[in-house]
């Protein structure tokens, strides 16, 4: 079964409001808008793959409410990571976009992964509330 695993497909998440998420991914963060479909019921759902690199993520949009959906499907991650260079400019580029980080400066961790390099980390949420990783390999 191990060789048919082949890495991640896409991240999913749900968004209360699909405008704020595509403002964010697609006009903040570059990401491209590579799919876009309307579910009919029994799902009742918008769905938008947006694609940056080799990270796509599937922005799901109920179009009643939530609480209607398929049990267990509003689950929720920890965060998604997206790799980067420069995340000082980064930060402070959202940062006047009104994107509050959960630090002021990234997090410097040492040694961290196999093999060991330095890297650095800062997380902010998301439009739908999803926990964003900003990942900056150091050496």
């Amino acid at each position: 079964m191990k060789d048919n695993l082949l890495g991640l497909a896409h991240i999913g998440i749900f968004s209360p409001d699909r405008k704020a998420s595509l403002e964010f991914y697609r006009d903040l963060l570059d990401f491209e808008v590579t799919y876009n479909v309307d579910v009919p019921e029994p799902h009742s759902v918008n769905i938008t793959f947006l694609k940056k690199g080799n990270m796509t993520i599937e922005l799901l949009v109920p179009h009643r409410d939530t609480e209607k959906i398929t049990a267990g499907a509003m689950g929720t991650c920890n965060h998604l990571t997206i790799l980067c260079k420069n995340i000082d400019e980064i930060m402070a580029a959202l940062a006047k976009k009104g994107i509050a980080f959960e630090t002021a400066t990234p997090d410097f961790v040492p040694q961290f992964n196999n093999p060991p390099g330095d890297i650095k980390i800062a997380f902010c949420r998301g439009p739908a509330g999803e926990r964003i990783e900003f990942y900056e390999e150091l050496n």
